[in-house]
This record gives C-alpha cells, structure tokens and sequence, in this order.
C-alpha cells in the first residue's frame, strides 16, 4: 500500500515521467517519511513503463536505488550504482519487452511496469542547497522515450 500511496502522491503532482519531486528542506521529526535521513536532499520520481522502454539519466554524484511496485530492488544508482557516481543512462525495459536493445546504455529489466527511482544529493558545509540546485540543473532531469525519438522531453 506504501508504493501505491506514494506513486499515487507523485502523480498528483503530475503525470509519470514527467515530474521529479526534489525535497529542497532536509526531513525532521515532523516529516512523514518512515525513514529518511536528517541530513540529505531527497529526489524520488516515479516511472512508468506501461509505454515501453525509457531512458532515465541518472546524475552525478547521488547516491540511490530503484525499487519496483512491490519495494523489490531493481538496481542501484549512482556511487553505488554501475555509473559509480559519474551518471549514467539507464534504459528501463519493460517486463517481457522482446524488442531490440540498442548499445550505449546501463539496461535495466525490472518487473514491474511501475518504478519508483529514489536518491540522495549530498550537503556541502551542511548545505542541502548546492546539492538540490545541482540536481534541477543536471541533465539527470530529462526523460524520453528510447525509440528514435532523440529529442529530450524536459521534465518539472
């Protein structure tokens, strides 16, 4: 019901694949998140693979993972992620996609149509601030389709 209520909470904000919530306050005690850390800025889109395969790029220096429907981990993002902190081009690919799976990308095959991608910017001098600014500036906040459409669709 958790994963629901929170895709449910990102759509509200906008359609999937089209938003990225960045948390620009760092959580306290009166946050309603079961267990976010006090001293980290958190971003958590939601993707939605029910119109096949998309690219998500991931920026630099985060530290996140993605889980599916059901909290299953999928894969790790960013330093502990295959991009190693440097960002990276994920490809999701929809369960029992069968299509061509071009080169050039980190594939990722979860099984769910429904994703949730989580991570975490770092503080500097105690500052979520340049961590979030890096975030909305990165080119981590575009999302498009896979196919040959080679134009990147910007994301709110």
């Amino acid at each position: 019901m958790n994963q629901a209520a929170n895709r449910n909470a990102i759509l509200a904000l906008g359609p999937s694949n089209t938003v990225v919530p960045i948390y620009e306050q760092l959580m306290d005690s009166r946050s309603i998140n079961l267990t976010a850390n006090t001293n980290t800025a958190y971003s958590w889109p939601w993707i939605d693979l029910r119109n096949g395969p998309l690219v998500f790029e991931v920026p630099p220096k985060v530290l996140g993972t993605v889980n599916d429907m059901w909290y299953r981990w999928v894969v790790d993002v960013g330093i502990t992620g295959p991009d190693k902190g440097e960002g990276g081009k994920y490809l999701f690919l929809p369960p029992g996609y069968k299509g061509e799976v071009p080169s050039g990308y980190i594939v990722v095959r979860p099984s769910t149509f429904s994703n949730w991608v989580v991570w975490r910017s770092f503080l500097v001098d105690g500052d979520p601030k340049p961590g979030w600014t890096s975030l909305r500036s990165s080119h981590g906040f575009i999302r498009y389709p896979s196919r040959q459409d080679t134009a990147a669709h910007p994301v709110r």
